[in-house]
């Protein structure tokens, strides 16, 4: 079973720049730790709603993210029912 991530109850502003941005942007920033480290997932607010993303570095007062992906859980591979012929008991 996957760990949970126990998110921060409070948010920071801070500036923030996506890897297909020129200039960071002040965000609220969601953390899972006191300290942002590389690597680690945060939630960045964008237009009402929260993104998860990664850290790729911490700068002095800047994070440079880049959009999180999904983690995958395994497919349940089903059996397809028997199927009988007519008549058949």
């Amino acid at each position: 079973m996957p760990e949970q991530v126990q998110w921060n109850s409070w948010t920071t502003l801070q500036g923030v720049q996506f890897d297909w941005e020129e200039k960071p942007t002040a965000r609220l920033v969601r953390l899972t730790s006191p300290s942002p480290k590389q690597r680690e997932r945060v939630r960045v607010g964008m237009g009402g709603a929260e993104v998860e993303c990664v850290i790729v570095t911490s700068a002095v007062g800047v994070l440079h993210v880049q959009l999180a992906k999904p983690k995958m859980q395994k497919a349940v591979r089903r059996t397809p029912p028997v199927r009988r012929k007519a008549g058949a008991r």
